[in-house]
């Protein structure tokens, strides 16, 4: 039995991740498609804006128990985890946070090179198609906008 405090942030985070993980490891509730149904609590709190909850969530990382139940299942949690990852270490505004996620991904990293490269690959395919349909979509309009102008200047009737 590991005894976890609940009475700061990351306590609660801590033992709420620890109870479901445990859980989920213990009866193996994890699904046919992979997904562990725990995404929910760390996808929300890992790319917060709040520093606070971040940080905190962060923070599991140095929890020896939760890295080794991580560690145990890298291959269906950092799948799930690598966009936030991404995000933070692109767009959080708190160097603390951005230290921390990188030294999340360094432990991901070093854990298994393979699985990080293949998520990293995945993650730079995704952002390259959605680049590609934002651009495919502002196309689109500017040709509606010059036919509906065209449209305009056709139908238009001068009067003197």
């Amino acid at each position: 039995m590991v005894f976890l405090p609940t009475n700061t942030v990351q306590g609660y985070v801590v033992c709420n991740l620890h109870h479901h993980l445990t859980l989920e490891l213990a009866i193996g509730t994890v699904s046919n498609t992979g997904m562990v149904s725990t995404r929910g609590i760390v996808l929300d709190v890992l790319a917060s804006i709040s520093i606070l909850v971040a940080e905190r969530t962060l923070y599991l990382w140095n929890n020896e128990h939760i890295v080794n139940l991580i560690a145990q299942n890298r291959d269906v949690i950092l799948p799930l985890i690598f966009k936030a990852l991404e995000k933070n270490m692109r767009d959080h505004w708190n160097p603390a946070v951005h230290g921390l996620t990188a030294n999340v991904r360094k432990m991901f990293l070093e854990m298994d090179a393979e699985l990080f490269e293949d998520c990293q690959r995945k993650y730079l395919e995704k952002e390259a198609r959605a680049r590609e349909l934002e651009e495919q979509r502002e196309l689109t309009w500017k040709k509606l906008e010059a036919v509906a102008a065209q449209a305009v200047r056709d139908n238009m009737v001068l009067v003197n």
